[in-house]
């Protein structure tokens, strides 16, 4: 959830009480296409009660009765009816990528334990403490074959030249999908694949990472 004027902006009386230059917030309903036309980030929205989306919408669905129907052809109709003014703003920059420090990896080579599907315990340089990898979050991970296998990536990334996390990864899937799970580790009988997204999801919840 979120507050209606990221969603949607703000009509006529609260602009008129409160002027646009002051408010921080740039609503999504103006920025939804940039970031599918620019980016190529798809947007799926469940709206029930505001029908400006309709205007910047590719496809409408609408469920009646549990049964789902294309009323996008209709709905363009709606939006030419009263359509919605998108103001121009300034265009958006894409993101820095974000570079790990590899060497911060290097506590998974040493002694660790897989406590289950979403914990690793770890140790750290000079700390009697051990760590928590926590992966609770990632509700993808269904077996702790798939934690085992992200541990061993993290182990093969200490190795690797430094480089974007996003080509790290995209570099990593490429070779398992020519030379199977092998490539991560020899003995992969213990291993399950998770996606490309659970291992960085992995990565980006581990608490000593450090970024270049």
């Amino acid at each position: 959830s979120s507050g209606i004027n990221a969603e949607y902006g703000r009509d006529d009386k609260i602009q008129m009480l409160f002027p646009a230059e002051k408010e921080p917030i740039k609503p999504f309903l103006h920025r939804s296409r940039e970031l599918f036309t620019k980016f190529g980030v798809s947007t799926i929205l469940v709206v029930g009660g505001a029908g400006d989306y309709l205007d910047v919408a590719d496809t409408v669905l609408l469920l009646d009765c549990y049964a789902v129907t294309d009323v996008t052809e209709r709905a363009k109709e709606i939006a030419k009816l009263r359509p919605v003014s998108v103001p121009s703003l300034t265009p958006m920059t894409e993101p820095n990528s974000r570079v790990p420090s590899l060497g911060s990896l290097k506590p998974f080579c040493g002694k660790i334990r897989i406590v289950n599907k979403a914990g690793v315990s770890y140790n750290t340089e000079g700390s009697e403490e051990a760590s928590t990898l926590d992966l609770t979050a990632l509700e993808q991970l269904v077996e702790v074959g798939q934690t085992r296998f992200i541990v061993e990536v993290l182990k093969k990334l200490v190795d690797k030249p430094q480089g974007s996390l996003s080509s790290l990864l995209k570099s990593l899937d490429a070779g398992i999908q020519s030379g199977g799970l092998g490539v991560v580790k020899d003995d992969s009988n213990w291993l399950a694949r998770p996606r490309i997204l659970e291992i960085a999801g992995a990565i980006n919840r581990y608490r000593h990472l450090i970024l270049e």
